[in-house]
């Protein structure tokens, strides 16, 4: 006999040949709760007994926060279920769609809330972080102005400290609830709770006093941090290898001003004494003097700390030490009658420099990155800022760029076109 099934609603009914019917629930596919899409929830605890937050307030904002947790899992589960029994275009897949950003924008925003409490003190000034807020507001004082008036709003909320990343510049921006009112793509840097469920157990219904507490326990290196990396994400602030080898640009340009005498050498021309001399002047001081001594200090110790690539930072450190001699040879020889052996040290500079840089650019500051921990070679950027700014001035790297342009312009090897073949 022949075995029909005909399916309806919530039933599988299968007529047996014996005439005996069999009535079997339908199989539904399921997703397990554990799967690669949940998230956990991070303990805080380390905040407790923090000043000016009662233990008995932050117990019970950490519960809520865990809520958020436990919600988002559960709705990310449940729409795996929808979606593998092919109800992916029903009202209650849209409906827990529209809930999920609610609830894991409450997780994480509790998270970053969590995260920059339990600091003291404020920016560091002279930092990029303070520079910027700077920039961006005036002064740190009308930053922190705005941020209150912002957090002091009616209704319940963040007030949120973020960066914009097109212009690289800093806002205080209002989130209602979770989830409106956020900027699409900015980065969130210090981020305050502004519901009710905050500061009521402490500050009843006086904000004003628990925005007060919150700045003063506000945790301005967790700010850093994200700062820092929100900049090297965004290309908003160089990274440490960009900063070293846009000064290797420096160097290149400036080998081409020495090829360009070499060949008025050999062509018996005479040349201005003055393009040379202010080229070895920034190779002395911006490159020998400032940028060699950073890879010395930063990049070179570090390797030999590690134990990597040994063989090629003995062959740098020496190259260094020939090139402060061959530029010596250089300014000792420019106003000397025989131009020939100018020539042959400006060409004894190049054939070293050329290699040099390029093994540092395709092969040691690659390795660099990988070696050092993330959240240090975000902060090697604005060192390398600050020790510039010290010993060149505030846009120190755009002032010899500037200057090499204009021994460029005196030559007339300033247009790019020029090399074109």
């Amino acid at each position: 006999m022949k075995e029909y099934r005909k399916i309806i609603p919530a039933l599988l009914i299968i007529f047996l040949g014996t005439g005996a019917l069999a009535v079997v629930p339908p199989r539904i596919k399921t997703v397990p709760a554990d799967s690669a899409a949940s998230i956990q929830a991070k303990d805080f605890s380390v905040l407790l007994g923090m000043e000016g937050f009662s233990d008995t307030l932050l117990n019970n904002h950490f519960k809520l926060y865990q809520g958020y947790v436990k919600n988002t899992n559960s709705i990310l589960e449940k729409l795996g279920i929808l979606a593998a029994n092919n109800k992916d275009n029903t009202p209650e897949y849209a409906e827990l769609k529209r809930r999920l950003g609610w609830e894991l924008n409450g997780a994480l925003l509790h998270e970053y809330y969590f995260e920059n409490l339990g600091g003291t003190g404020g920016p560091e000034e002279g930092s990029a972080l303070y520079e910027n807020i700077t920039e961006s507001f005036g002064s740190f004082e009308l930053w922190k102005k705005d941020f209150t008036s912002t957090a002091a709003m009616r209704g319940i909320g963040w007030a949120i400290l973020c960066l914009e990343p097109r212009t690289g510049k800093l806002i205080n921006v209002w989130v209602t609830e979770h989830d409106t009112g956020q900027i699409a793509a900015a980065k969130p840097l210090a981020v305050l709770d502004v519901f009710e469920h905050a500061y009521m157990t402490d500050y009843q219904i006086d904000r004003g006093k628990y925005i007060a507490s919150f700045f003063k326990k506000l945790n301005w290196a967790i700010v850093k941090k994200r700062f820092d990396k929100a900049n090297e994400e965004t290309g908003t602030l160089i990274s440490a290898n960009e900063d070293l080898m846009r000064e290797h640009g420096v160097i290149s340009r400036l080998l081409l001003i020495y090829e360009e005498i070499i060949k008025r050498i050999n062509n018996n021309e005479v040349f201005p004494a003055e393009p040379l001399s202010q080229s070895t002047d920034i190779v002395s001081s911006f490159i020998q003097g400032y940028h060699e001594v950073l890879e010395e200090k930063y990049i070179f110790d570090r390797f030999r700390k590690t134990n990597n690539l040994a063989y090629m930072i003995a062959a740098l450190e020496e190259q260094h030490k020939a090139g402060r001699k061959i530029t010596y040879a250089i300014k000792a020889q420019q106003n000397a009658p025989d131009k020939n052996r100018l020539a042959s040290s400006l060409r004894a500079f190049i054939n070293m420099y050329r290699p040099h840089k390029a093994q540092e650019d395709t092969v040691l500051f690659p390795a660099f990155r990988n070696i050092v921990p993330p959240d240090e070679y975000a902060g090697l950027a604005e060192q390398f800022e600050k020790e510039e700014e010290i010993v060149f001035g505030k846009g120190g790297f755009k002032k010899v760029a500037s200057q090499v342009e204009e021994i460029e312009k005196s030559l007339g090897i300033n247009e790019l076109s020029k090399f074109t073949p």
